[in-house]
């Protein structure tokens, strides 16, 4: 069945018209053009807006930045000395290099398609292991999405991505705007009981169209997916008409089920079948009917990108956009139609072809935009900016952690930089980072996933600063700990050590001087003193967000 899935792909890529003048019979782009291509577009449109861009962030503050967003975690002190040795005109190159291509790029991607996918829904180990052998061989997009809604339950390790579906599976409305919102940028959810009343493009047709892909799909009592071999979706209009829904994808285009004639004995035995299949855990695996709606969907989905009237690389390019620089090209990212243009609808466009015309690759992708000077530019004017320059990306915009972010990052910042303090080869560090990602969880799951004008909440402050977590595991006195290093340098040392490892920063000339003031001044121990200066650190602003 593997193989049939790999043929649908296979066919929908191969059968399709090439992608135009930028990669058609043309050698490819490299990374460092397509960055340069990228600036370019946005630069036009900032000479089109009069809008002066901000400068490019300081070189510490930019090893941070890229760090948080491509390791998941802030840079461990050797790093630094690494970054800071190397030369400046390439470390910053060199530095997104080595990142790209360390086992901390598969964890971090892995942790943040898991909180895309499904919303931390389920903590489901085998869901996550798929993911991480997904994004350490670098799978592409389009085979991530086929395994999600073509599950195997015998192709390990694919056959965990049925978590994706099963968690939705009670509800093929849900599975259907789920899979429009997530993979196609469309929430076509105000079209289920009637026509969207401000967007031409969203009509019941096309809400039902894409739940009838998944009007079939059950569970069955060996927590295997299967399909029904048959089965109509039906709607009713506002007015009171009923219609039988199409197989039908967001671009309008129909695929028609093979018609088969089957007397009452046969279906009656199809029903059965499925009535077993979900009651009797002992039963022989269903055989998959002739027919299956999901894998058309998988091959629409992926004609409609070849024939540039696509949906699936388009969201993900501008969902890759938005967590990287913190506002995406269409926004809501979910809002992507007719009524809400693009702020840079040809650089959009060619990021979308140029991720289809290279096979979906996501580490391509997102190793250009880090490159690009539009990443690189500082937040520090961004105050002084109005709201409506958001979409010009003229100044870098301050995010917030995810709770991955925040729990390794704690962990990197509060561990004794000697801990890290030596080169290692891959296979080494893959399992320190693993053992990280192990020490990470429990904290994780009590930190809140970031939504649109995220606030840090009250359980969040409340734990950082009552919760014997934060001693115990973070501010303890020993020598596998930050603390323990601290507490036996000089108070300048401490200071300067201090900032470094937690801020990835040196401290400014008032900063120094008011933390000396308070280690010298306070009546209270000199170890409480510094365990107190070292805890506003890791809980400050600062280290809460990606800047």
């Amino acid at each position: 069945m593997a193989a049939r899935v790999l043929l649908v792909v296979a066919i929908a890529l191969a059968t399709s018209p090439c992608l135009g003048d930028e990669t058609a019979g043309a050698s490819p782009l490299s990374v460092p053009e397509v960055a340069r291509r990228i600036d370019e577009m946005i630069q036009a449109r900032l000479d089109e807006r009069n809008i002066a861009a901000s400068p490019r962030a300081s070189d510490l503050n930019l090893l941070r930045r890229v760090t948080l967003d491509l390791a998941g975690r802030i840079p461990t002190r050797f790093e630094i000395e690494e970054y800071e040795a190397a030369p400046v005109e390439t470390r910053y190159e060199q530095a997104v290099a080595r990142l790209v291509e360390s086992p901390d790029y598969a964890f971090h991607l892995r942790n943040e398609l898991d909180a895309l996918l499904l919303a931390r829904k389920r903590n489901d180990d085998s869901w996550r292991e798929y993911l991480l052998w997904a994004t350490r061989q670098n799978r592409p997009w389009s085979d991530i999405f086929a395994d999600l809604l073509l599950p195997e339950p015998e192709d390990k390790p694919r056959a965990s991505a049925v978590a994706f579906l099963k968690e939705r599976v009670r509800e093929p409305e849900q599975m259907a705007n789920d899979t429009a919102v997530l993979f196609f940028g469309v929430n076509i959810g105000c079209a289920q009981c009637h026509d969207h009343p401000l967007v031409a493009d969203w009509q019941q047709k096309h809400f039902y169209g894409m739940m009838a892909f998944f009007n079939r799909t059950y569970k069955t009592k060996k927590e295997t997916l299967a399909e029904k071999p048959d089965g109509q979706t039906r709607f009713k209009t506002v007015a009171g008409e009923e219609f039988d829904a199409p197989f039908m994808f967001l671009n309008g285009e129909c695929v028609d089920e093979p018609l088969v004639t089957k007397s009452d004995e046969e279906r009656k035995a199809d029903l059965e079948e499925v009535k077993r299949q979900m009651n009797d855990a002992e039963a022989p695996a269903p055989l998959p009917p002739p027919f299956r709606p999901r894998e058309e969907l998988v091959r629409l989905a992926l004609k409609a990108d070849q024939d540039r009237n696509g949906f699936l690389a388009r969201a993900i390019v501008n969902r890759t956009w938005a967590r990287l620089l913190g506002y995406g090209f269409v926004e809501p990212l979910d809002q992507m139609h007719s009524e809400n243009p693009p702020s840079h609808p040809e650089l959009l466009q060619f990021l979308t072809q140029d991720l289809v015309a290279q096979g979906y690759d996501l580490r391509r992708l997102i190793h250009a935009i880090v490159l690009t000077e539009a990443y690189c530019r500082s937040t520090e004017t961004y105050e002084n900016r109005p709201f409506t320059e958001l979409d010009s990306f003229a100044a870098g915009l301050t995010r917030p952690l995810s709770p991955w972010q925040v729990s390794l990052s704690l962990l990197v910042a509060s561990q004794n930089p000697d801990w890290f303090a030596k080169p290692e080869v891959r296979t080494q560090w893959e399992n320190k980072r693993g053992e990280l990602e192990r020490q990470s969880i429990s904290l994780s799951r009590e930190i809140e996933l970031p939504g649109e004008n995220f606030q840090v909440g009250v359980e969040e402050a409340l734990l950082f600063s009552n919760h014997p977590r934060m001693q115990n595991d973070y501010l303890r006195d020993g020598g596998d700990k930050l603390f323990g290093k601290l507490k036996g340098l000089s108070a300048e040392a401490m200071i300067e050590e201090a900032f470094l490892v937690v801020f990835t920063r040196r401290p400014t000339e008032q900063e120094r001087q008011f933390a000396l003031d308070y280690l010298t001044a306070t009546s209270e121990s000199p170890p409480s003193v510094r365990q107190n200066l070292l805890w506003a650190l890791l809980t400050s602003p600062e280290f809460r967000f990606n800047h």
